[in-house]
């Protein structure tokens, strides 16, 4: 069902139920008008139910199909009436989310990537990962490390708290949550909540960190997968839309650019950006990087890259770096070995002008994403203002290798490496967090969350 058949099904329902809101109906349609796109036709086969929850006022409007029946109702949206419950469900789960880093880092950061390079070969035009066919390719040495996180007191505590957040905007007496908890794994659940919807607007909800079941006893093991950021595809719309946008281009009509970290004494990182640019430029063409290894004045470049990304058209703006939260909500990019003013890159140094090509921003660094409810993420703000297509970035902070290893997955996924047919956007980014789950163990993906139409894809 596309966003035009939901809005229909959507003042269906709001004049059965004698809610004729004028206000409510416009609203709907100026949102979706310039939302539709065609069902991503790759890695959705056989095609999965899917859901659409579109928040505006004080109700949410959900529609889909399920068991090959058609779903469409109203319902009081909780958010205004739980304000202050959610806020404090928002701060603790990222907490949890920090804690659990801190304890499990080199868990997380456990993967070989050699390996990994080896597995995405052997992945190579076979059928994505789904849940019905679960692969468990991981070794030994990962399935016992597992075996001890899984019992730990930080994942623990971070399922509680995810799940402390589901039931806040999800409430055991309402039928949402009653049609969530009936959606098959594999299900897309689509999230439209604009800033244009006339409610309060949250800019950025960690779906993907909610947690759909009761926890089990103290000392039971948690399943990741009750996570639903690993159990169904979250497509999330956060931001009002500059105009339709599917097709990105072919690799060889377009460019990639890439802002990596240029300094020269981190240990942890330095190695990375190596593997990273030796990946990159050697696997795919038309990869652009900024700054220049010569380049005398590194931020500049940077800064003129990213307010005019050149060769054109770039369809793709990727930075890997360090990041730290500043005052509020702003993220403090520092791709140097100092916070000296000349390594670190403020929202505000940033151009605010239009990216004509509407690129993909994947902004590989420490929360880049997250964000307190009343507060927007000054990074993710900007980017769509400046009308990027989509943008995929972390809710928490995360660990080196862990980040550097996500993209590249991420990359071979949706850049038809690993199978010649188009894997659109969202669909690469689940795909690599399975990778990481069926192959190491690992559930470090739920540190990325993806904003944007679910369907952009590399192609013509």
């Amino acid at each position: 069902m596309d966003i035009e058949q939901a809005t229909k099904g959507i003042e269906g329902v709001i004049t059965s139920q004698k809610k004729t809101s004028v206000r409510i109906r416009n609203s709907i349609k100026y949102r979706t008008a310039s939302d539709i796109y065609r069902q991503p036709s790759y890695c959705l086969i056989p095609k999965p139910e899917k859901v659409t929850i579109v928040v505006h006022g004080e109700y949410v409007c959900v529609t889909g199909t399920i068991n090959a029946k058609n779903v469409c109702f109203l319902e009081q949206w909780w958010w205004a009436s739980k304000h202050r419950e959610i806020v404090g469900s928002f701060r603790n789960l990222y907490s949890a989310l920090n804690t659990f880093r801190e304890a499990h880092s080199s868990y997380l950061d456990n993967i070989n990537p050699t390996d990994i390079l080896n597995n995405l070969q052997n992945l190579e035009n076979n059928q994505p990962y789904d849940w019905e066919n679960p692969i468990d390719s991981s070794d030994l040495e990962h399935q016992k490390i597992w075996n001890e996180v899984e019992i730990s007191d930080e994942l623990r505590q971070l399922a509680y708290y995810g799940y402390e957040l589901y039931e806040g905007f999800f409430p055991k007496d309402s039928e949402l949550r009653n049609l969530l908890n009936s959606l098959k794994p594999g299900s897309i659940i689509e999230f439209i909540w604009l800033p244009s919807s006339a409610s309060e607007w949250l800019s950025h909800v960690p779906w993907g960190l909610m947690f759909q079941q009761p926890l089990p006893d103290s000392g039971e093991p948690i399943n990741p997968l009750n996570f639903i950021g690993l159990r169904y595809r979250i497509e999330y719309k956060s931001h009002d839309p500059k105009g339709k946008l599917e097709a990105l281009g072919f690799l060889h009509q377009t460019n990639r650019i890439h802002y990596l970290y240029w300094g020269e004494t981190a240990e942890e990182i330095v190695p990375e950006v190596k593997w990273q640019r030796n990946i990159l430029s050697s696997t795919w063409q038309n990869q652009e990087f900024v700054p220049n290894p010569d380049s005398t004045n590194p931020k500049i470049d940077i800064l003129k890259s990213l307010k005019a990304p050149t060769p054109t058209p770039a369809n793709l703006l990727y930075l890997y770096c360090f990041c730290d939260i500043g005052q509020g909500n702003t993220p403090v990019l520092r791709f140097g070995d100092n916070n000296a003013n000349c390594n670190v890159v403020l929202p505000t140094d940033i151009s605010q002008e239009l990216l004509q090509d509407r690129p993909i921003v994947f902004a590989n660094a420490c929360t880049t994403l997250a964000s307190s409810p009343d507060m927007a993420n000054d990074l993710e703000k900007l980017f769509f203002k400046r009308g990027c297509g989509a943008y995929l970035g972390t809710e928490g902070k995360v660990p080196i290798k862990l980040a550097s290893c996500f993209a590249m997955i991420f990359f071979h996924f949706f850049y038809r490496t690993v199978h010649p047919d188009r894997v659109v956007a969202g669909e690469a980014v689940i795909q690599t967090k399975l990778f990481l789950w069926q192959h190491y163990k690992n559930i470090g993906g739920f540190f990325y969350s993806y904003v944007g139409p679910y369907g952009l894809y590399v192609g013509s």
